[in-house]
């Protein structure tokens, strides 16, 4: 134990402080002085219950298997008081003319400020030799028996288990600690956890979760349904832009998609590009006539969401896709400049307006030089058409560009051929 009762067992602990040998035996030579004026509490011996209300309960397992007194799980609980529960549970059974139990507790959890390697402030130590228990305090270089002993020091052990009760106010008042315990038989220890400690939050009243914060409140900015209406035989799009109401931000935590063609479910898929969300249907050719009805919900956070709901007639698809022109940039190309050929492509409806090009479509950009066949640099959907862009090789001015930019949307074909002269 910790006092002058046991020699023997005052060198174990305060080895295990790490201490350097000149404050040891300062150390003892304190415990003893203290010892002659304040005596150790009693335990109560045959009791393997808890001794004060486990509210607040909280228990930490043990490696087993890792000493000869070997601890196997500790729980900590607390009262309205408060009073502070320990229950040492053990794999092996106590030896009373051996053993020793002690917990350290670092009331401030600052492992700079206490001492036995770990920041310990006070050490409970149960003695089971002369079956007592004392509560020590750190001094700044060892452990010294407080003085009284607080009147709320209580322990009780039986064959398995050990309890402990003390008030929040015998420990400082602490509401949160770190703690650790070692178990001792002979010259032998486990220390429980193996490594580091563990912490214990003091709580007063039932224990209760924090109120959730409130959702994020969202804003829909815009919604864009792409065709309108549908058309068979090709994707639906849908588009909705959702914004944080307080910043401005875009909102794009989690997209869903859902929709009934003729009242059947018809599942869609969603994807998020540069803070927008998408939904995307790919409707068949049957479904001229049917009605497609569904809705497109954005996720923010802490539960907060936003849902656009759409209900349309499938009509029928497009005639054809056309060509209709080129905007060139340079005007005309340059033997070693890059040379952009961007094709307007428009969809002709059956009986409507035309429409642009939408990103279902394809494209492929072919060109030569005198019969030399040119690698487009780039090839992709603009939002209008397609950009195709070659980079013209240098010493070819006065030759001749030509190319065909080919479209395919659909099942429909559509191309168109170009030639221009270099400069």
């Amino acid at each position: 134990m910790l006092a002058s009762h046991s020699p023997r067992r005052s060198r174990r602990f305060s080895l295990a402080l790490g201490v350097a040998l000149i404050l040891l035996m300062a150390g003892i030579a304190a415990q003893v002085a203290g010892a002659r004026s304040v005596a150790r509490v009693s335990m109560q011996r045959g009791v393997d219950g808890p001794l004060a209300a486990a509210a607040n309960s909280q228990q930490f397992s043990d490696t087993t298997g890792d000493g000869p007194l070997d601890i196997s799980s500790v729980g900590v609980a607390n009262d309205d008081q408060p009073n502070i529960h320990f229950d040492v549970n053990l794999a092996t059974a106590i030896q009373a003319s051996t053993d020793e139990i002690t917990v350290y507790i670092d009331t401030d959890a600052n492992p700079s400020t206490g001492g036995a390697s770990g920041g310990g402030d006070y050490a409970i130590d149960l003695d089971f030799p002369s079956n007592t228990v004392g509560l020590y305090k750190w001094n700044g270089s060892t452990f010294v028996l407080a003085s009284p002993q607080p009147a709320s020091l209580a322990a009780t052990y039986g064959t398995n288990h050990v309890g402990i009760d003390i008030k929040q106010l015998d420990l400082a008042g602490t509401a949160a600690f770190n703690f650790w315990v070692g178990a001792f038989r002979g010259e032998t220890e486990d220390r429980a956890p193996d490594t580091s400690v563990w912490r214990y939050d003091v709580i007063i009243g039932p224990a209760q979760n924090p109120p959730p914060p409130p959702p994020q409140r969202l804003k829909g900015k815009r919604f864009i349904a792409t065709p309108k209406p549908p058309r068979a035989g090709e994707s639906f799009v849908v588009e909705f832009d959702v914004v944080d109401a307080d910043t401005g931000k875009a909102v794009y935590g989690g997209v869903t998609c859902k929709s009934k063609l003729s009242g059947k479910a018809f599942a869609g898929t969603d994807f998020t590009r540069r803070g927008n969300a998408f939904c995307v249907w790919n409707l068949p050719a049957s479904a001229v006539g049917k009605v497609l009805a569904g809705s497109i919900e954005v996720s923010g956070d802490n539960g907060a969401s936003l849902t656009r709901s759409f209900r349309y007639t499938v009509v029928s698809p497009p005639l054809r896709v056309n060509v209709k022109g080129f905007a060139l940039s340079p005007a005309h190309p340059r033997e070693g400049v890059t040379f952009y050929v961007a094709a307007r492509i428009e969809i002709l409806e059956r009986g409507g307006p035309t429409r642009d090009f939408d990103h279902s479509g394809k494209a492929i950009c072919q060109a030569s030089i005198g019969g030399r066949p040119q690698a487009a640099f780039t090839s992709h959907w603009y939002g209008k058409g397609w950009l195709c862009g070659w980079k013209i090789p240098a010493g070819t001015r006065g030759q001749t560009l030509t190319g065909t930019i080919k479209v395919t949307w659909h099942g429909l074909t559509a191309s168109k051929a170009f030639r221009y002269a270099i400069g």
